[in-house]
C-alpha cells in the first residue's frame, strides 16, 4: 500500500491516542478530562483549559458526574474548578463553559451539594466540585470566585479530534 495513503490514518490514530497517553482520559461525553493540580483562579483557569484547546469541564449530568468522581477525584480534600459560573452577580442564570445557559430552576439538584446553589453573602458566582465530610459526598457547590481570590485545582475538558 502506497505510504501517502496511510499517512492520513496514522495521523488520525495518532492525534486519538495522544490525550489518553498525556493524562487525558476518555469521558461518557465523547470528550477528554485531565485534572490539573496546580492551584489557579476560576478565570485563569479557564484561560488555562482554553490554551490547551478546551473548556472548564461541564459537568451537569449524571453519568459525567459519576465519572469524575470514580476517575479523577481520588483525593476527598479537592476542591477543584468546573466550568459553570453566574452570568452576573446575584444572578439565577448561569452559564457552562459550552455556552448553554440555564436558570437556577433548572439546574440538576442532584449534583449539587444540600443547599447549594446559596449565593452566601451575594458573592458565589462560580462553581467548584469538592467533597463534603458533613455529607459524606461529592457535589457542587456555588463559590466566591469574583478578583481572583481563591485558587483551586481544575478540570479541563476537550474534543477527541
Amino acid at each position: 500500500m502506497n505510504a501517502m495513503l496511510l499517512l492520513p490514518i496514522l495521523l488520525s490514530l495518532l492525534q486519538t491516542a495522544a490525550p489518553a497517553s498525556s493524562g487525558w482520559l476518555r469521558s461518557p461525553q465523547g470528550t477528554v478530562v485531565k485534572l490539573y493540580r496546580r492551584s489557579l483562579s476560576w478565570s485563569k483557569a479557564d484561560e488555562f483549559c482554553k490554551d490547551v484547546d478546551g473548556r472548564l469541564v461541564v459537568d451537569r449530568t449524571a453519568d459525567m458526574h459519576l465519572f469524575l468522581i470514580k476517575n479523577v477525584l481520588k483525593e476527598k480534600k479537592s476542591r477543584v474548578w468546573v466550568g459553570l459560573r453566574r452570568t452576573a452577580p446575584h444572578s439565577r442564570t448561569w452559564i457552562w463553559s459550552d455556552g448553554t445557559r440555564q436558570n437556577e430552576d433548572d439546574l440538576n439538584t442532584n449534583l449539587w451539594l444540600r443547599d447549594e446553589p446559596n449565593d452566601a453573602a451575594g458573592e458565589e458566582e462560580c462553581a467548584l466540585f469538592m467533597y463534603s465530610p458533613w455529607e459524606k459526598a461529592w457535589g457542587l457547590n456555588d463559590y466566591l470566585c469574583r478578583g481572583g481570590c481563591r485558587n483551586y485545582q481544575f478540570i479541563c475538558e476537550k474534543w477527541i479530534r
